[in-house]
């Protein structure tokens, strides 16, 4: 049985076609039942409802209404059109507040200014209800086109919502225009600004035209209303050439977190310099400190935006620094790299706590960030510290690490090997020829330098990095050379070297004319023999098969 045709759908459009008195109240008593289901088949029943009367009733009742009762009827705002119209004419104080607030429930923005025209009531209880749904309608109506969301004004698809901006507008700007009529202009004051932006004329004429006491609200509007699209409006007002000073004004006067942080969602990528000099000529930003409890609140994710909104200020250096040493002590990797330039004036010692705390933060982007800051802050083994991260877990860390032994060259191993473990320095060697493939022609060029002691050092970083099997020829040629400086080192590069082949050149060198060569090949030959014999030893204890 599909569920169009389940026992309690078959009753509830049995009710809907019936136009008796009873199907009436049995529907707007199902409005009330503590089964969502069954409310959300009455709210669909009543829609279809063939009798004005059903719904004169339903809007009478609007503050009974559950909320997901007044989400179902939005979604055919059209149905309520005439009874919400005949509530309006008649004029009774006890219908036309309940009109006004079932427009607003109900998401009915086709009423708008059925709901306008109550702020020239002279009851106070009805433009309290009205100035409510109007600001509720206009900021349904601008989120709605902010985000394409159809939660916001279900029954309206975008399209429609744009045409009803420019339409409401209009309605409201001509309502400001007779501004002395209107016992409480806040409200259509307000949906201006929520709905309009900037350089619309009817934002600019409520910013400008219509007197003190027009120019006032205005002001303290922008200054309280906790609603995106107000923070829009203020945020999209210093892109343009020469804002308003009233929206510089809200921008150097907020503090808020609910307007800071739609500031620093809103703030673009690539800041322009109009932006820049607009953001500059608000001067000090009341929450730009790091003893303000805003700035504390501020998520790590827009730290990185916080950086490029502080960077375009008019703050002094110190102040600057203040807050980006309090990011990079405990933001996000994105924040803290986007405050990296403060670490140039730190001293030494605090830039090492503060990279060697986050190499070890639980925050895989944190500690790739470190793994970057590393080198340029000449950080104490630093060459350690990357070859670790080359095997870490975390992606974003590996990346970092290879991207900093990107210029990891020759040059830079002879200036490393000597200081480095022997571990690590074989590493090193696996690292060079990841990175470089050239790397094993680079040393055959060093080892045929004109400089012998070019020569000698080309050696021995060849024996320290684990290299001897590879560039053996080379190294065999070597000990051709008349110094025998050269010839000796190539003897102890030789001796890292297991391989037969290895130990074959070095015995053929015991009769040297050179002492310090017959000396360095005696060495070698006991080290290798110091290696092999444990390898041995233990062969040996193994049982034979």
């Amino acid at each position: 049985m599909s569920r169009r045709d389940d026992p309690k759908s078959l009753t509830f459009k049995t009710l809907a076609e019936s136009a008796s008195t009873e199907a009436s109240d049995a529907l707007l008593a199902a409005l009330n039942s503590g089964d969502k289901p069954c409310r959300c088949l009455a709210s669909q029943a009543i829609i279809e409802h063939r009798s004005q009367l059903t719904i004169l009733n339903l809007i009478r009742e609007v503050d009974t209404l559950r909320d997901d009762v007044c989400v179902a009827l939005s979604r055919e705002p059209e149905r309520f059109t005439a009874p919400l119209r005949q509530c309006f004419q008649r004029g009774d104080k006890y219908e036309l507040r309940n009109a006004i607030e079932f427009v607003r429930r109900c998401g009915c923005i086709g009423h708008f200014s059925d709901v306008l025209a109550q702020l020239e009531h002279w009851d106070g209880d009805i433009r309290d209800v009205a100035s409510i749904a109007i600001r509720h309608q206009a900021e349904e109506l601008a989120m709605r086109l902010l985000t394409d969301d159809s939660s916001y004004l279900p029954g309206i698809d975008f399209d429609h919502a744009r045409v009803l901006r420019i339409e409401l507008l209009s309605e409201l700007s001509r309502s400001i225009f007779q501004f002395d009529r209107l016992m409480n202009p806040v409200p259509a004051i307000d949906a201006i600004l929520i709905l309009g932006r900037p350089d619309e004329e009817e934002v600019k004429s409520v910013c400008s035209k219509y007197g003190a006491d027009c120019k006032e609200i205005v002001a303290e509007s922008l200054l309280t209303l906790k609603s995106r699209p107000i923070f829009e409006t203020i945020c999209e007002a210093q892109k343009l050439l020469a804002p308003m000073p009233v929206f510089t004004d809200a921008l150097s006067k907020r503090d808020d977190q609910e307007f800071v942080l739609s500031l620093l969602t809103w703030m673009p990528r690539r800041i322009t310099s109009c932006l820049e000099a607009n953001i500059k000529r608000a001067g000090a930003l009341p929450w730009l400190t790091t003893e303000h409890p805003t700035l504390q609140q501020i998520p790590p994710s827009l730290h990185d935006r916080l950086i490029a909104l502080l960077n375009c200020t008019s703050l002094e250096r110190d102040d600057k620094n203040d807050i980006k040493k309090w990011v990079v002590r405990h933001s996000s990797g994105s924040g803290r790299a986007a405050a990296s330039d403060v670490l140039n004036w730190l001293p030494h010692k605090e830039v090492q706590h503060i990279l060697y705390n986050a190499l070890v933060d639980a925050d895989n982007d944190v500690e790739a960030w470190a793994t970057q800051q590393l080198r340029s802050q000449k950080v104490p083994d630093t060459f350690q510290h990357l070859l670790q991260r080359l095997d870490s877990e975390r992606p974003q860390v590996r990346d970092a690490a290879r991207e900093e032994l990107a210029s990891f060259n020759v040059e830079r191993v002879f200036d490393l090997f000597e200081s480095l473990p022997q571990s690590t320095c074989h590493r090193c060697g696996q690292l060079l020829q990841k990175i470089n493939p050239h790397v094993l022609d680079e040393f055959r060029e060093e080892l045929s330098h004109a400089f012998h002691w070019r020569r000698v050092r080309a050696t021995r970083a060849i024996g320290e990095l684990g290299l001897v099997d590879e560039l053996l020829p080379s190294l065999t040629v070597l000990l051709e050379e008349p110094e025998w400086s050269v010839r000796r080192a190539v003897i102890e590069a030789l001796s890292k070297s297991d391989s037969p082949a290895a130990l074959q050149v070095i015995s053929s060198m015991a009769g040297d004319e050179q002492r310090q060569v017959r000396e360095a090949v005696r060495e070698a030959l006991h080290r290798i023999e110091q290696r092999q014999r444990p390898t041995e030893q233990t062969l040996a204890a193994e049982p034979s098969a």
